[in-house]
């Protein structure tokens, strides 16, 4: 791992999520290195070995297991002070509710608003 390069962590299996996260930040972000893995024990480690600026889950029905890596995270001190968004196509105001009392710190629904979704990365890691 070099130790000059920014990291952020997306979670997610669907492949054309994946496609659309590569494109992206090899378009419009590149000064970041998306690191990729399809479940949350997966995450967990690689948030704990990288150290990531963001992680980024990709929340799939049914949810409540992807909940699940949010205490694992806040409880680690390596991984504690890392903002963690859900990304997900469900809208409901009371989904939107549920992440953001569990722990979230933004709730980003799809289809995704590419040139806001891109501000609010920079803002949130400062970059």
């Amino acid at each position: 791992m070099e130790q000059d390069k920014i990291h952020v962590l997306y979670i997610g299996s669907e492949r054309i999520n994946l496609a659309l996260m590569r494109s992206l930040f090899r378009k419009k972000l590149p000064d970041l290195t998306l690191l990729e893995v399809e479940d949350t024990a997966s995450g967990i480690q690689m948030a704990r070995v990288h150290k990531p600026v963001l992680i980024m889950i990709d929340i799939e029905f049914p949810v409540e297991h992807q909940y699940d890596i949010l205490p694992v995270l806040q409880s680690c001190p390596d991984t504690c002070g890392i903002p963690v968004w859900a990304i997900s196509a469900c809208a409901f105001n009371d989904e939107i509710a549920k992440g953001i009392q569990a722990g979230f710190n933004r709730y980003i629904t799809k289809p995704i608003d590419l040139e806001q979704f891109i501000q609010r990365i920079r803002m949130d890691i400062a970059i």
